[in-house]
Order: C-alpha cells, then structure tokens, then sequence
C-alpha cells in the first residue's frame, strides 16, 4: 500500500509529537528524516542523510530525493532547505504540507525552542531558499494511502492520445486527484524528461514531470510494445476488449478483459458474430479464446490461419415435426472436466454419469473482476458440491494476486469445506493483472504453502504451457502436481514434469448435463491424479532417556499451593504491620507536641508492628504436605 502525506501529518501534527532521530536534540532536521523514513520505510541514515539544515540539499542522496532548485514552485511533500542566513547560521528545514499561492506551510521543529512539530508559513521564492527536496515514492495528499500504480497531478496535466506534446488532446487532469497507469514509454523530451505515463483503463499518455511522484517505480517499461509487432500479435486500442470463449456475443460467454496496449499473441482466425459490419475474429494463440478484430489496432487477418468453425445444420423443413434427439459425443468416461458458473449444469447425474470426475472453480480475488474480498465464492460451487457428490474430485481458486495470499488461501479451504481424503486443490495461475512475474511467483508461493498447511496436502497447479516455461519459477513449482492446459496436441502427449492432467480442450460440446451448444473444458489424467500427497507432520524425537513429569492439573500441583499460601501469609502480615503501627502511634501521640518525643513514638510503634507481623510469618503454611522432589 503507498503511503499518505495526511496520514504523516497528522502523526507528527499532535502538539506534542518530538522527533529525535540522531539522538542529539528535537532539530529541525529530524521532522524531513521522520518524512523519509515514513515514506521508504528506510532507516534515515540510508534515505536521508547527515548535516545541518543548509547543508541536505548537498548531502541527502539523489536515489532517494529529486533537487529542485530555488525559483521552481514547490509540491506537497517536498523538503524545503533554507540557507544559513536564518536558523543562527544552520539553516532551517521541513516538509511542505500546504500551499497557498506562492506561500507554502511547513511542518518543522526547533534546535532552540526544543517544542513539538509546529507548523510556519514561507514564501517559496524567498532569496534564502536553496531549494527543494522531492521524493521519489508515491505518496497521497488526502488520507488515502495511494496505490502503487498511482500518481498524484500537480497541476492541470494533458492527457494525450501519444506520447507527444503535439498529439490530439483527451482530457485535462484536475490539479490534486489522483489517477490509475498501467506502464511508462520513453516520448517527447520535455524539461529533460521523456517519461510518459500510460492510463491504466484507456490507454492515452501524460508527461510524468505534472505529477507529484515523476518516478517510474511499481510501473512497467511498455516502450518496447510500441515498436513493430510479429506477425501473429495484435495490440488492442484505446479500449477495453473481452476475450470470449467462442466468436459470439452472448451472456456468460468472457474469459477475462484485456486493457488499451496490451499486445495479445493469436494463431488463427474465423468468421464469427457481426459487430459493426465486421465478423473477424482472432483465436488466442495458447488457450484458444476469441476476440473480435475490431478491437485492435490492425484488423487484417495477415500472418494468422483461418479455420472453420463447426456450423450446426438447420433443418430444410421446419415446418415437418421431428422427435428431438440428444446429441451425443466423444466418450468421456475416463476424462475429468472442469466447470464454473459460466458453465450452468443441467443435470447432476447425467454427469456423473458420463465422466470419471469434476474439477470446481471455488473462487476468486480480482479487483479488476469484481472481486473485492477474499471470500469471492464461485456462485455455483456449493450447488456443484452438493449435486456431483464423489464425483467432485478437486477444486481450484482464480488467482490474481490482489489481496494478502495467506487470507485468501484461508477463503478458499473454507469455500471448499469438508472433503474426502482423495480430493485435489489447485490454484490457477494465469493473470497478471498489473504485477511483474516476481511478484506473481512471490504472491503465489506464499498462497500454496497455507493452503499445503491448511490441508495437510500438497497443492497442485494449473497452468497452460507458455505460463509453465517463461513465467512460473522452479521455487514456485517444486515437486507440485501439474495440471497442464495445451490445445491441438495428443492427450499426455508432450508433458512437462510432475505433470498428472492435461487440458487438450476447452470447446469440447454435446457433454451430458450441460447445453448440448456449451463449451466445455476436458482433461485427460493419470491414475496420480487421484492420489494426493499427503503431507504428514514430522514427530518432535523424545530421548527416552529424559525423564519427563507428568504437567499437574491447574490448583492440584503441591509446590504451588504452597507458594499461594506463603504469598497469602506475607500478605496478611503486611496488613497488621499497618495497622499495628498506625494504631500505636496515633495512640501514642495524642496531646505530645515535643518532635523529640514523637520520634520515640514512631520507634515504638515499628517494633510494635514487627513484631505482630513476625508473629505470623513464623508460622510456616503445612510444608509437610509437600512431597519430596525426586
């Protein structure tokens, strides 16, 4: 999660907070280093640095803080460094947190004064600014912390249809609000940047130098998508296209979506559904999907393969009454198929019937698809469970990566409930979703390891063949089961290691218990498939040797009612040495008004109360009960 300049400022803007980070005094250069250390979560050693007030802006490392010269305007967060024509020759220093036309507010401390953050008013363009010092994180202005992918505009930025000062004119950005990117291309060279910003949802450009944060941090360099394509891609447009399980525009019929710039890989194409005068549609290179071409920057159908789709007959005479028949398929008897709620049943039995078994999706966490919380059941899990009985064999969750793995992998054991000992989990790699294949394999090793403790077996993952080979790490695989999607090639035909299931396709129709018309997904496995590993906790070795004692029943244990009962003995002879000498001396020094005298009475009356209270002590509490230690 980024980090909030309002969350900062009304940490250290209590009227009591003091920061002394260098452990000399509460100096004014201690407010800027708590701002580093917040925004880094670095030491202020490594991301700040050392000296007095005029000397940061030399001193502090350029890794971590942009210098901007005095006469340039001055952003929220910024350091402002001041000469040592104030501050009695040091200088003066703090974190900007307000402006005000040419006025800027400050957050700072004083060597002399030694109060809490306060706040003090400057003009940016006073002669004894040196400058300011810009950090180089995404941070927000308003108390919500910002996202990665986030940057706030510190002006009235144009949002363009390229990466050129020149190019035709989307939008105007709102000085202080802040906007999603999904990457950076190296453009126009403006000021000595050529940085631009691409929007994460509809694919134009902004100069990076309008906004609070210039950095390109947590944010892909997609230049290289923008230089010549292969033969066989596609880059979609300035809007969102969908990936759909045929070339038709009906319900329940998206895979997923693919946002403006992405380049998509395709082997094939077909005429499918008509959309604005146009049927060609590009089949997905590796898992067979389709998108309609009219949602990419070139349309034509060079370097891709047409391939004919099967065309149910219509009868000639729809007039003649025919008796209905059922369409029939492939055997399925020793497949596994797996289902979602894009795929709705028709009848439980007439499945179990058919296959050998049935993988269910459980569920899913995308913000980006509707999925805001860990607990994002599939809607139809729980029905498939109840319908197939022991035919349901495993279950997957979608991964995207989005929220914290460990909450989510506890979502998805629960989703599942209680099983039988031969049932699989599996978790499906396939998305992105704005993350770099470290962060993936990072999210996704985590997820598997509580799921493996969750459920005393190992976790299995699916994935389809160019996943497996260029993006999931020998770490993240291990000895895991592998559950592996490729079209167009023989059953087990080709596969890879630990391989138990093989996805050969994802169109395969006329399955009893669906639509005779719905796609349905259809592995071949291996007899391994069925048998899970087990993960069987390893026993803590016991040296028979050590001799153990048996742990007592709390309030049974003789040593400690002993001890209660010495406590209780010092407790009551505590109270009548009180009240002993309370009571003698008060006695005592009723009408006395000679100090000397008094002091005799308070002698007294101590070896009065001693001497009651060792009355009891003496008195040991039934040690003899106590049983001789062995």
């Amino acid at each position: 999660m980024g980090k909030s300049l309002a969350v900062w400022k009304n940490k250290v803007l209590t009227g009591s907070y003091k920061t002394d980070l260098d452990n000399q005094s509460y100096d004014c250069v201690d407010v800027p280093k708590d701002w580093g250390q917040y925004l880094f979560d670095l030491p202020w050693q490594t991301c700040c640095g050392w000296g007095n007030a005029k000397d940061l802006y030399a001193n502090w490392p350029n890794k971590y803080w942009d210098k901007i010269p005095r006469g340039n305007r001055a952003q929220l967060g910024d350091a402002v460094v001041m000469s040592g024509a104030i501050g009695g020759g040091y200088g003066h220093t703090g974190v900007v947190i307000g402006i005000d036309g040419d006025n800027i507010t400050i957050a700072q401390q004083n060597t002399f004064t030694q109060q809490a953050v306060y706040t003090g008013v400057y003009n940016m363009y006073v002669s004894y600014i040196i400058g300011f010092m810009r950090p180089k994180v995404a941070f927000s202005v308003g108390a919500q912390a910002l996202e990665p992918y986030q940057r706030v505009a510190s002006y009235a930025a144009k949002y363009r249809k390229s990466p050129d000062d020149d190019a035709e004119l989307l939008q105007t950005f709102t000085a202080g609000e802040t906007y999603d990117f999904k990457g950076f291309v190296h453009g126009e060279n403006v000021d000595g940047n050529d940085v631009w910003f691409i929007g994460r949802y509809t694919g134009g450009y902004v100069w990076s130098g309008a906004f609070t944060d210039t950095g390109t941090h947590d944010l892909p360099d997609m230049t290289e998508a923008s230089k010549p394509l292969e033969s066989y891609q596609r880059r979609v447009g300035n809007a969102v296209i969908n990936y759909r399980k045929k070339p038709e525009l009906m319900p329940d019929n998206v895979i997923k979506t693919f946002g403006p710039s992405e380049v998509l890989d395709f082997d094939a194409w077909t005429h499918g559904a008509t959309v604005d005068g146009n049927d060609i549609w590009f089949r997905g290179k590796y898992t067979g999907g389709w998108s309609h071409s009219g949602g990419f920057t070139n349309q034509g159908t060079d370097g891709l393969t047409e391939v004919k789709l099967e065309v149910v007959p219509v009868p000639t005479d729809p007039g003649t009454p025919t008796t209905p028949t059922t369409p029939s398929g492939p055997s399925l008897s020793n497949k596994v198929i797996d289902i979602s709620s894009h795929n709705p049943v028709k009848n439980y039995d007439a499945i179990k019937a058919a296959v050998r078994g049935v993988i269910a999706m459980a569920g899913h966490t995308g913000v980006s698809y509707g999925g805001v919380q860990p607990r994002n059941a599939d809607p139809t899990f729980s029905a498939n469970k109840l319908g197939l009985g022991d035919k349901l064999v495993g279950a997957y969750w979608y991964a995207y990566c989005s929220l914290d793995p460990e909450v989510e992998a506890q979502a998805f054991v629960d989703t599942v409930g209680a099983v039988p000992s031969n049932f699989t989990y599996w978790l499906d790699i396939e998305e992105f979703d704005g993350k770099s294949a470290a962060e993936v394999n990072a999210w996704c090793l985590r997820f598997l390891l509580k799921v493996d403790a969750l459920t005393n077996k190992v976790t299995g993952i699916y994935c389809n063949r160019n996943w497996y080979t260029t993006t999931i790490t020998a770490e993240t695989k291990t000895t895991r089961p592998i559950w592996l999607a490729h079209y167009g090639i023989a059953e087990m035909s080709n596969p890879v290691a630990n391989q138990v299931a093989h996805q050969y396709s994802s169109t395969q129709r006329n399955v009893p218990g669906f639509d005779a018309t719905e796609d349905i997904d259809v592995n071949a496995v291996t007899d391994a498939f069925f048998m899970p590993t087990v993960i069987v906790p390893t026993p803590t070795p016991v040296d028979p040797t050590t001799p153990t004692e048996p742990t007592p029943v709390p309030g049974t244990d003789p040593y400690q009612l002993l001890i209660a009962k010495w406590l209780a003995v010092g407790k009551r002879a505590g109270k009548t040495f009180v009240q002993t000498f309370l009571a003698t001396f008060s006695l005592g020094l009723a009408g006395v008004i000679d100090v000397n005298t008094a002091k005799v009475l308070a002698v007294a009356a101590l070896t009065a109360a001693a001497s009651a209270a060792w009355n009891i002590i003496k008195t040991p509490p039934e040690a003899e009960s106590v049983p001789p230690k062995v």
